[in-house]
């Protein structure tokens, strides 16, 4: 997150403490329901339906695009979110969880594919 963008969110605390509070309260419920998608992946279990849609739900909410901004005399890119609330701000851990769930499958496939060749070969 940059700089400008969590001054941005702090200033948003200030002007609408209400939504603030209601996307702690969703910070939770994503923190709950990383938790356990990374329980799971240790387990290796599957991954439950419902913390796939919780955490594919919340990468949403960080939607937006680069955009040029002034730095100075010059430019720089930044990402400009199109969604003005405070959630925006839980989509880069949603993110994060759903890299290492993908990731965690590719190394367990890579794994199985190994084992699977060295008993083709032994």
């Amino acid at each position: 997150m940059s700089r400008d963008e969590g001054a941005g969110l702090r200033a948003m605390g200030e002007r609408d403490a209400h939504a603030c509070a209601a996307a702690f309260e969703r910070a939770l419920e994503l923190r709950t329901t990383v938790r356990a998608m990374l329980d799971a992946l240790a387990a290796r279990r599957p991954l439950q339906a419902d913390w796939v849609a919780a955490v594919n739900q919340a990468m949403g909410w960080g939607t937006g695009a680069s955009r040029l901004v002034r730095q100075g005399r010059g430019w720089r890119l930044a990402f400009a979110s199109t969604l003005g609330e405070p959630l925006r701000a839980l989509a880069p851990i949603a993110r994060s969880a759903t890299d290492l769930a993908a990731q965690d499958r590719a190394v367990a496939a890579a794994a199985a594919g190994a084992r699977w060749r060295s008993a083709a070969t032994g």
